[in-house]
């Protein structure tokens, strides 16, 4: 009879923890969901981010600082191609919605992971530098720059321990 009963137990323990693993893994909350990773064919490997924050730094598990764009949905025109009721292709202008990025902000890290916002640069501050020739400082606080280099299309970002990120310019 207690053999009976611990078996029960057991088979009641086993059940319940794998419904709760089952209900928190969840299917749309994995981590490569959230955190999607890139093949290096150099290595063949995956690699995964460290933060699934959307931070452009994302690989960099040492990094002082958290680049990030700021984003804003503006309406944009575009010719799509569609079939009229006899099945004959259409072409009209339509109207939707685009992402486009409004600035750039970077937070200095802490040893802890606490981040404090060094630098804010909206794109009004930063279009000067993408048409300029040479090398240009954009912006510059708490030791930490940001840099755009026209010859290259890149942005890059220096902090006060000799870190350096760079990044190719967002697509227009």
């Amino acid at each position: 009879m207690l053999t009976k009963k611990c078996w029960f137990v057991f088979v009641l323990i086993a059940v319940l923890a794998f419904g709760v693993v089952t209900v928190f893994a969840g299917e749309d909350s994995t981590d490569e969901d959230q955190c999607p990773g890139v093949y290096n064919e150099d290595e063949e490997t995956w690699v995964y981010n460290y933060f699934c924050d959307g931070r452009l730094n994302s690989w960099d598990l040492t990094q002082p600082v958290a680049i990030y764009y700021d984003t804003t949905a503006v309406p944009v025109w575009n010719l799509v191609t569609t079939e009229d009721e006899e099945g004959e292709e259409v072409e009209k202008m339509e109207q939707q919605m685009a992402e486009v990025v409004s600035a750039i902000h970077v937070w200095s890290v802490d040893a802890k992971g606490n981040g404090q916002m060094a630098l804010y640069v909206p794109v009004a501050q930063i279009e000067p530098a993408l048409s300029a020739t040479a090398p240009v400082e954009i912006a510059a606080a708490n030791g930490i720059t940001l840099s755009y280099s026209p010859a290259v299309n890149m942005f890059t970002v220096t902090a006060p321990n000799g870190y350096v990120f760079t990044w190719e310019k967002w697509e227009e």
